[in-house]
């Protein structure tokens, strides 16, 4: 067995190519007499050179390093890319095991894997036979790692060229193109089980369906990325090249078996044997990959010319010909499967179909039919889109399906019903209300006009589509019309577009229309239920079956109502002012109550409350209010930059890009890593260390590594970012305390202060101004007291005890009860 190595050299001409530049004395002489220095040589590419290497020899060499007296220590990195190559090689033997497929080939297989690992060991100082590996906490041996190498002296003149070396005659492209297939593929087995563990803490209660929404979209888009750098190969093989983007994926595997069986690829795929089940099909996900196909065969071409459902098939449609394989083990599942995905995919393409009909006619559907955003429907657009079947398209499928089997047959998924009770919990906080002439209303708080859209689209998906009240109507209009027009039986039954597409389909695949079956083909049919996949009967099963599609509408739900939060806050201002009233009451220590999102809200908005400088003195309170609201003459251009507005954090910004898909999935996901990397830096022990890597450039990830990062740091990020922060409820509280408070300085202190509200509005331009005048009051009396140079602590001025004292009673009273609602 022979080991190849693949090493890049430059050219000899830049290797060889002598430095021109003079210096000193010679220099300047050189320079007097016009000579300059030569011109390099343009820069070439790096060339690869291949060595090959015996097992034999490979151990030999490795006995030779162990047995030095002055050993080297392996270096970390090829450490690391050892294990990693041993641990791929043995899955990849593993499967080879497991399937069955070609005992002797994977013998030998498993020789080299055992070899390798022994080098590993030995290498390492993890043998019995070996060296003791060194403590962690030992001196680094500074000495020269090279030493025991007999290195012979190159004399200066001697050229130092890339030797060319005698390669092997076997072309070895094959066998590496089918190993970066397998790592490819088992890639994706590595994202799916995460995906599955994801939505399996969600089950337990231990991640929010957003965050297990995130992961599998971040799960899905490096999944994309990898078909993507895996597409510019070409694994069609044989004559059966195909259109369909996985299949053609596919076919090395189901080749190099073939061959490996002693059996013909080519005579197999035009018998009834491609019918039987085999190990790998359920590795290359070909179960699900044969539903897709079916579906957008019929999609593709008859999405025009037959009215939904289309006529679709079961799985047991292709085994006419061989119906006793239908009761081996795993076929059972399989049909459960084809059916359950179809109908996902029926409600899907409905939705689909009819918004572009609405479109064509000029019709407002928004009300009507749902938002469709989620990856599962995007990837099943490009089914009748394209004609084609992707392996982005059928890993998302296989998501899907994997969902529901983490949670069986419940009519009423956790994520369902989550997402209804984060429909609610909406409702509540909106207050939606409609008044005698049908004018939407939201009780006691009114909305800029430039809000009105916004507003409107948390109706939308409030009161229409997260309760599904239009749509099932809309659905079940269809499904009468079905029933008048079966598109099963005898073909002459059928509607006469169904039959003159069928024909076509027949012509195209260089079918008879008019040669009818064989009698054994009849009878097989007969005996079998070959009707086509009606869709679900059930009003929600879009939402009851595609976890996709409800944490990307929780999460669509989440962005608005932080939007529309920050919104309002910034029109009332009470958040603004009780901001600053806390904050003062805390830096004092007049109270000794913790209001768990004021605490939140200064440590996200420090910005626009305080301009970065959180204040701890009277003086530095009234004064960072008065500054940050205008009131001081420093603020000359308080108006134009409008400074004292909240604004989203960053996690938020790029929650937001990936509900809207404006800059696409990669660059929305990209954005949010980034703020994951930032907090994964904040977490981890900070040591004086000086930075060897090039700033503003991150290292490569694998697969595994980006998905364990999501997992890890997503919820940490969501819980500690303002997504979950109840800004409309919190303005409504503020709005309360404040005129609490006016009324204490009234009655207790004679303190009028007029409130500044336009008939109409619910918002009340004087609720800055009143904190402004507590604390200003307090400044000025905590000077008095400073110069009189008192002993006594100072205890803050009667307005600002008043207002404490009005603070802690509503609070108590009222905001208590709405801590765990704001959130």
């Amino acid at each position: 067995m022979r080991m190849t190595l693949t090493i890049l050299t430059q050219a000899p001409e830049i290797i060889t190519a002598p430095s021109q530049r003079l210096k000193g004395k010679v220099r300047k002489l050189a320079k007097q007499a016009g000579s300059g220095s030569a011109p390099l040589a343009p820069a070439r590419p790096a060339r690869s050179v291949t060595y090959m290497m015996s097992t034999n020899e490979l151990v030999a060499r490795v006995q030779a390093v162990v047995q030095s007296p002055k050993r080297p220590a392996l270096p970390a990195g090829i450490c690391s890319v050892l294990e990693r190559a041993i641990a791929a090689r043995q899955r990849c033997a593993q499967w080879y095991k497991d399937s069955g497929a070609h005992v002797e080939a994977n013998d030998g297989h498993l020789h080299f894997i055992e070899i390798l690992r022994n080098a590993f060991n030995a290498l390492s100082a993890k043998d019995t036979g070996g060296g003791v590996a060194e403590s962690a906490h030992s001196q680094v041996d500074l000495s020269n790692i090279f030493e025991a190498l007999e290195v012979q002296e190159v004399d200066d003149e001697f050229p130092v060229i890339a030797v060319d070396v005698s390669t092997s005659s076997m072309n070895p492209s094959a066998a590496r193109e089918t190993y970066e297939l397998f790592c490819f593929v088992d890639d994706l087995h590595t994202i799916q089980g995460d995906i599955q563990a994801i939505w399996r803490r969600f089950a337990k209660g231990e991640v929010d369906i957003k965050v297990a929404n995130i992961v599998t979209q971040a799960g899905l888009d490096v999944v994309k990325r990898l078909e993507q750098e895996h597409s510019g190969r070409n694994n069609s093989c044989g004559h059966h090249g195909s259109k369909h983007p996985h299949i053609n994926l596919a076919m090395p595997v189901f080749y190099t078996e073939s061959y490996m069986n002693g059996e013909d690829p080519d005579e197999i795929l035009n018998t009834v044997k491609s019918l039987e089940h085999r190990a790998f099909h359920d590795f290359l996900y070909l179960p699900t990959t044969r539903t897709l196909m079916k579906f957008a065969d019929v999609a593709y071409k008859l999405k025009d010319q037959v009215a939904w459902p289309l006529p679709v098939f079961p799985m047991r449609f292709g085994y006419i010909s061989r119906p006793e394989l239908l009761e081996l083990p795993g076929y059972k599942q399989q049909e459960d499967d084809d059916e359950l995905l179809t109908q996902i995919l029926h409600d899907v393409y409905l939705i689909d179909d009819s918004r572009k009909i609405a479109r064509d006619h000029g019709m407002d559907y928004r009300g009507t039919l749902p938002i469709l955003q989620d990856e599962f429907a995007k990837s099943a657009r490009t089914l009748w889109e394209t004609g084609r079947v992707s392996t982005y398209a059928v890993f998302t499928s296989r998501i899907v399906l994997d969902i529901l089997e983490i949670y069986g047959s419940s009519d009423q998924p956790p994520f369902a019903t989550q997402l209804k009770d984060d429909c609610m919990r909406a409702a509540d906080t909106m207050e939606f209300v409609t008044d005698d002439l049908g004018r939407l209303d939201t009780k006691e708080v009114r909305w800029l006009t430039k809000d009105q859209q916004l507003i409107m689209d948390l109706h939308r998906r409030i009161t229409l589509q997260i309760p599904d009240k239009a749509f099932p109507q809309f659905k079940e209009y269809f499904l009468k019309g079905y029933a008048k027009h079966p598109r099963s039986g005898p073909i002459e039954d059928m509607p006469p577009e169904f039959q003159a597409a069928y024909r076509q389909r027949m012509i195209e695949r260089g079918e008879d229309p008019d040669d009818g079956p064989s009698e054994e083909h009849r009878r097989n049919a007969a005996k079998m239920d070959l009707e086509p996949i009606e869709p679900s009967q059930q009003h929600d099963f879009l939402q009851t079956q595609n976890a996709l599609y409800c944490g990307s509408l929780s999460l669509q739900l989440m962005c608005l109502l932080e939007e529309a939060g920050i919104s309002l806050a910034n029109h009332h201002l009470s958040i603004f002012a009780t901001a600053h009233l806390y904050n003062a009451l805390q830096q004092l220590s007049l109270t000794e109550i913790k209001w768990p999102d004021f605490e939140r809200i200064i440590d996200l908005h420090t910005e626009a409350l305080f301009a970065n400088d959180v204040p701890k003195t009277a003086a530095d309170c009234y004064r960072r209010m008065a500054y940050r609201t205008g009131y001081s003459g420093a603020s000359r251009t308080f108006d134009k930059k409008k400074p004292w507005k909240f604004r989203t954090g960053a996690a938020s910004a790029s929650l937001r890009q990936l509900v809207d898909s404006k800059d696409g999935l990669e660059h929305a996901l990209l954005q949010l890593e980034t703020q994951i990397d930032n907090h994964a830096t904040q977490q981890a022990v900070r040591k004086p260390k000086k930075s060897t890597t090039t700033p503003g450039r991150r290292r490569q990830l694998n697969p595994a590594q980006i998905m364990s990062r999501f997992q890890q740091y997503l919820p940490i990020v969501l819980v500690l970012k303002d997504m979950d922060l109840n800004y409309i409820t919190l303005t409504k509280t503020c709005n309360a305390l404040i005129k609490a408070i006016r009324a204490a300085l009234r009655s207790e202190l004679g303190i009028h202060i007029p409130t500044s509200q336009a008939i109409g509005e619910s918002n009340d331009h004087s609720v800055v101004a009143v904190v402004l005048l507590v604390l200003g009051e307090n400044q000025s009396k905590a000077a008095v007291h400073e110069r009189k140079k008192s002993k006594a602590a100072f205890e803050g001025s009667p307005e600002l005890q008043v207002a404490c004292k009005a603070f802690e009673a509503f609070f108590n009273d009222h905001a208590k009860r709405t801590i765990g609602n704001s959130s």
